[in-house]
């Protein structure tokens, strides 16, 4: 069963076509400018390195937010499109719970950040035992010193968040306070890939006309409607 999976949620272009056995092809690039530029041609790279045509392909996976609202708008539309096209069935994955996936395995607590703007970060608290990360708390949108007073114990953060605001996390919680090298904090379509995967061998999916980002506050449109 293959799976092809967009994750559009960050600055962050990626895309990846992954089997039972593996990663087949992956492509990740962080863009300059719209997603529009690069997303399709991401997708025809991934389908020519992996030597299928998405007649091939199982099922769409694209990763649902938080995160930015164009590009998950962007990505979103895109795999609800190919979906359609292609009769394929469709699954929307939190992008936390992706970026989760790069820290799979740890007896610390585990917390993906994404920078939110407006002084703020997507964050969710996940353990991370082995396998799949289970998350501990829903999604959240918060300023870094109220994600501090969450942070009871030694925590793995990662994402492009802790570039932001890192420092006041070492700052504040010291110990507690852990990362990693620079390579994970990129979000990764085989991670969206990954979670769809098991899904379909569990019989799941999602209604593409019900499938909406996950933003977690209201954009800047309904706020500007509400005012």
């Amino acid at each position: 069963m293959r799976i092809l999976a967009l994750d559009t949620s960050t600055p962050v272009n990626s895309v990846c076509i992954l089997d039972e056995n593996g990663i087949i092809a992956e492509h990740i690039m962080g863009t300059q400018g719209s997603h529009n530029r690069y997303l399709l041609k991401n997708i025809d790279l991934c389908l020519k390195s992996a030597g299928v045509q998405l007649g091939d392909i199982d099922g769409i996976a694209v990763a649902l937010g938080p995160g930015s609202f164009t590009g998950l708008r962007i990505g979103i539309s895109t795999a609800k499109t190919l979906a359609w096209a292609n009769q394929l069935p469709i699954f929307g994955i939190p992008t936390l719970d992706a970026l989760a996936l790069n820290v799979a395995s740890t007896t610390y607590q585990v917390c993906p950040i994404l920078d939110a703007k407006k002084n703020e970060i997507y964050c969710r608290l996940y353990e991370a035992t082995g396998g799949y990360p289970k998350a501990i708390t829903e999604n959240m949108v918060l300023s870094p010193k109220e994600l501090v007073k969450l942070i009871e114990r030694p925590t793995f953060f990662f994402g492009n968040g802790w570039f932001l605001y890192g420092s006041v996390l070492k700052e504040k919680l010291a110990d507690r306070a852990l990362t990693l090298p620079p390579h994970f904090h990129t979000p990764r379509a085989s991670n969206a890939a990954s979670l769809a995967l098991l899904r379909l061998k569990q019989g799941e999916k999602d209604n593409p006309a019900s499938l909406k980002p996950i933003y977690v506050r209201p954009s800047e449109a309904e706020l500007n409607l509400e005012r």
